[in-house]
């Protein structure tokens, strides 16, 4: 019996033509092209479904190096704008942390439960450094803009080593299995790190927003639409997004601290 299984591109050349546009100039050095065209194609695929994580991580760190990329630029216009804002630190922090999490979760389905985030990082030769900087970011506030571009940036470079590098590979095994090793996503998992992502974008909304309070600031405004858009990047991130982020709402500790739930 034939095994067939449904992809989001139409043939492999046009996954091959996105891995060119990202590491075009990798082979004279380790560089990473952050293509807004290569990052529209990918948003594409996710609506589409089945859309394997090691593509939607690529997309999504691609993602903050362009809104650093344009943050930047509108610092260098406008005097009172930082390059070292929220938006892009968030948005970095949210790629990293979806990217970590995903991975565990896929590693955790094939060894079984039980393990800790740093054996399974050791287990898929995951540089445990993410796993260190997603634990800091999850528990202890977004770490500073430089440490999150050098981390997105080398998450690609291993993204290009296990997965854009072995795609034709893959191809030429033609099994079902060999496209399921690339890392398919599950419903289930889906969920598990989709509530993890939306449990980090509002604890860092709230620390922000201690901070504004603190200091005097009156930048709410600025801060709650960064907090909107970065749940509505997540939930449309996600296939069943909206039910995730409404479900995520509902979980104790999210809305209200656990000792005020009753």
């Amino acid at each position: 019996m034939a095994h067939f299984v449904v992809t989001p591109w139409r043939s492999v050349d046009e996954l091959l033509e996105v891995r060119d546009v990202i590491f075009k100039d990798f082979s004279d050095s380790p560089s990473i092209s952050p293509s807004s065209a290569a990052v529209q194609r990918i948003h594409v695929w996710k609506e589409r479904g089945n859309l394997p994580h090691a593509v939607e991580s690529t997309g999504q760190l691609l993602e903050a190096l362009l809104v650093n990329e344009r943050e930047s630029q509108t610092a260098l216009q406008n005097e009172f704008h930082s390059a070292d804002s929220f938006l892009v630190r968030a948005t970095y922090t949210a790629a990293i942390t979806r990217f970590v999490t995903g991975f565990a979760d896929l590693g955790r389905s094939r060894s079984g439960p039980g393990q800790s985030m740093l054996e399974v990082a050791r287990d898929i030769d995951l540089p445990v450094a993410f796993v260190e900087l997603r634990h800091e970011a999850t528990h202890e506030g977004m770490p500073n803009l430089a440490r999150l571009r050098k981390a997105a940036t080398d998450a690609l470079i291993w993204l290009k080593r296990v997965y854009w590098d072995k795609i034709e590979t893959i191809e030429n095994e033609g099994t079902p299995a060999a496209h399921f090793q690339l890392g398919f996503p599950t419903a289930e998992l889906e969920a598990s790190h989709g509530t993890a992502d939306i449990r980090t974008a509002l604890k860092d909304y709230r620390r922000a927003r201690k901070a504004n309070l603190q200091s005097g600031k009156d930048t709410n405004k600025s801060l709650e639409e960064t907090a909107t858009m970065r749940l509505g990047d997540l939930a449309s991130s996600m296939q069943r997004g909206n039910r995730i982020v409404a479900e995520a709402f509902c979980t104790p500790g999210i809305l209200l601290p656990n000792t005020q739930v009753r």
